[in-house]
């Protein structure tokens, strides 16, 4: 009997989502504190202090950015699949999407073991939605939250 192995470059994938799975925790795991800003108009005036807001870890590396930009967030989309929902605070909608990208590697091993390159097609058609699905939810998502606050 006759085992084929799995190539070097599948093995590649695999310890490259391996450790993108171990490095990304999932939502809420772990937070970072982000300190809203103080306002007083004058000395006078009541001196306003909003209180701290704990972000999960993949939607406070996008805290710095201006909030509510519907472009911004599709072309994060674009970017990186699933990193405009974590901009419009939807984490868990987000690490879905972000997840279809773990697809790429299991089929490059699939393929490796059968021989055939099936696998490949249909994890990149697969991507390729997942991304064009997250571009369109985050635009329309930020665009329904800019219309909804004054």
């Amino acid at each position: 009997m006759l085992r084929r192995s799995i190539p070097r470059d599948a093995l590649t994938g695999l310890l490259l989502l391996g450790s993108l799975l171990a490095l990304g925790a999932p939502a809420g795991a772990a937070t970072i504190e982000a300190e809203a800003p103080t306002v007083s108009a004058s000395p006078e005036a009541l001196s306003v202090s909003l209180p701290s807001v704990s972000l999960p870890m993949e939607q406070a590396a996008l805290a710095g950015l201006p909030p509510r930009s519907s472009w911004l967030a599709a072309g994060l989309s674009i970017a990186v699949t699933g990193s405009g929902q974590f901009y419009n605070r939807d984490s868990t909608k987000g690490w879905w999407l972000f997840g279809t990208l773990a697809t790429y590697p299991l089929a490059m091993a699939v393929d490796a073991w059968t021989g055939a390159g099936y696998a490949r097609v249909g994890s990149f058609t697969l991507m390729m939605a997942a991304k064009s699905y997250s571009a369109w939810d985050a635009f329309h998502t930020a665009a329904a939250s800019a219309s909804a606050t004054p």
